[in-house]
């Protein structure tokens, strides 16, 4: 949550203000949501106004395009991209790999995109050698035209050559 937050501000910084808003939205949540959370000892209802009462942010126009200008993925890749991730990582869900990867394909770049994944928990949480097989996979690419595969990032360094991230959202 730290890093969603964090990265929002960001954002709005570059973008000159707010990127989203909400004016005249009303928040609510399902009877199978407000349980849940009745679990976890927080009141949805009361939570629920105190939401809706704060329904007074208005995105600027010009941060929004700033947003969709810069922010937007749109998979048009035209160099050799290899993404690394972990399977298990906190911070960034594993399965936004499955949406940038059909972000690719609808673009029809797929030629340009190997995603690779480390068995692990952790954000980044990546030995050195596992980054340099992937710098030096990344280099062979590019040298060579050849895709990187299972030999040049091994199993043996705790690369997971078998997994398939589930889609996105769910």
């Amino acid at each position: 949550m730290m890093a969603a937050i964090q990265n929002r501000g960001n954002n709005e910084k570059w973008a000159g203000g707010p990127i989203v808003q909400n004016l005249d939205h009303t928040y609510s949540l399902a009877p199978e949501e407000k349980g849940y959370l009745a679990t976890l000892g927080v009141n949805a209802d009361d939570l629920l106004v105190k939401m809706n009462a704060q329904t007074n942010i208005q995105a600027s126009s010009r941060a929004r395009d700033y947003i969709n200008r810069f922010g937007e993925v749109h998979g048009t890749l035209t160099k050799p991209l290899l993404t690394l991730h972990t399977t298990l990582d906190g911070n960034v869900d594993v399965r936004s790999e499955s949406a940038y990867r059909q972000t690719v394909e609808s673009a029809g770049a797929m030629a340009n995109l190997t995603q690779a994944y480390v068995g692990g928990l952790g954000h980044c949480a990546f030995t050195a050698k596992q980054l340099l097989a992937t710098l030096g996979a990344v280099e062979h690419w590019l040298e060579t035209g050849t895709r990187p595969d299972a030999s040049a990032l091994p199993n043996s360094l705790g690369f997971d050559n078998t997994f398939v991230p589930r889609p996105w959202p769910y």
